[in-house]
């Protein structure tokens, strides 16, 4: 089964991201921040990472943008995990770091999520 990265700095979140890809089959390895998450994924060589935006240390662009260059980890595919605001705003608002994010991820999914879309997008990203 492919192996997911979870990295979010919400333990909660990350707790039951955990839990709904488990429940799948999925084996998930998680980590707190950005640069742990880039360390993780060197270690861990996940086959799909899912990565939040704002995040302490480094953010979820900087974390994607470093995958990218890196050629251990450029093939990897990203779901982003965006908030979106009550006002029609998100972390995927028009800025140049999120004009690059929309070319190199490969998915994102709206927090806060529904399992069933979790598992879904997560499907097809490994497809």
């Amino acid at each position: 089964m492919n192996k997911i990265l979870v990295v979010d700095d919400d333990r909660e979140c990350v707790e039951m991201m955990t839990h709904i890809l488990e429940g799948e089959g999925y084996p998930v390895v998680s980590a707190m921040d950005g640069e742990a998450g880039l360390k993780a994924a060197r270690e861990q060589c996940p086959d799909l990472v899912i990565l939040d935006v704002e995040m302490p240390v480094k953010n979820g662009f900087e974390v994607l943008y470093e995958m990218r260059e890196d050629q251990q980890l450029r093939d990897i595919p990203v779901i982003i995990l965006t908030v979106i605001s009550r006002q029609g705003g998100s972390d995927l608002a028009e800025s140049d770091a999120a004009r690059y994010a929309a070319k190199e991820l490969t998915s994102y999914v709206e927090k806060p999520f529904e399992p069933e879309a979790l598992l879904s997008t997560v499907a097809e990203a490994l497809s």
